[in-house]
């Protein structure tokens, strides 16, 4: 038993895919925007441009690792809307998401996965005077709060959706069952093959339905656990 347990670890567990469940690779739909590649350190993003160049920037940011959400129609009647009133919105995949190249976990922790977002900022246009509204939502809203606290005079607004504040984690401890989650995410590869078996048997087409699908998502959590801000970076733009 342990060794078949140690090899299917090592090996990750491989599930033949339906033909009707195919991975989502990269959203392809142009109606929304134009679809554009920049490379930041080093690292190439993918990301959706809605709306006038010269207009306030907007800079959406996904959760992962199925970028498919932001193409509801929720989501995509929030993006045409801000092109409409004259914004400039760019919906970000993040990294192994998408069209978004991904990492080993010390590539995506929060140092660095910042840094990466500041220069991307300042690649599009933005700037101390001429800051960007940031919205996040999931891992994407995690790494809002990050991105707020260190480089704020970057952001002018921000909103968070389903992403509580990085020190609530240390100042409430979490459930045994959350803390448990927590350490076992940590292991490379047994998570990724186990989420992604779960998606399958849900039978729905997410991009997520094969094991380094994860990898990205899980990457970002990984570092995430082990960051928390310091009470000096506090946040001036508007939430």
């Amino acid at each position: 038993m342990i060794h078949l347990a140690v090899r299917r670890l090592w090996k990750g567990h491989r599930r033949k895919l339906s033909k009707n469940c195919p991975p989502v690779e990269l959203t392809v739909d142009s109606s929304i925007g134009i679809h554009c590649y920049i490379k930041i350190m080093g690292v190439k993003y993918h990301y959706v441009e809605t709306g006038p160049k010269c207009g306030k920037k907007v800079l959406i940011l996904g959760d992962a690792p199925d970028s498919g959400d932001l193409w509801v129609p929720r989501w995509s009647s929030v993006v045409r809307r801000l092109a409409e009133t004259g914004h400039h919105v760019i919906t970000l995949d993040l990294r192994g998401t998408g069209g978004s190249e991904g990492g080993w976990r010390s590539d995506l922790s929060p140092p660095r996965a910042v840094e990466e977002l500041r220069a991307l900022l300042l690649a599009l246009g933005a700037s101390d005077k001429n800051p960007a509204i940031v919205i996040g939502f999931g891992i994407g809203g995690m790494l809002t709060w990050y991105l707020v606290h260190c480089h704020g005079s970057l952001v002018s607004k921000f909103a968070v959706v389903a992403a509580p504040h990085p020190n609530l984690y240390w100042q409430h401890p979490p459930a045994a069952f959350c803390q448990g989650s927590i350490h076992f995410i940590q292991w490379p590869h047994f998570p990724e093959s186990w989420l992604a078996e779960g998606v399958l048997q849900e039978g729905t087409q997410w991009a997520s339905s094969r094991a380094r699908d994860w990898s990205g998502a899980l990457n970002y959590v990984r570092g995430a656990a082990w960051y928390r801000v310091h009470a000096e970076h506090r946040v001036q733009a508007r939430a």
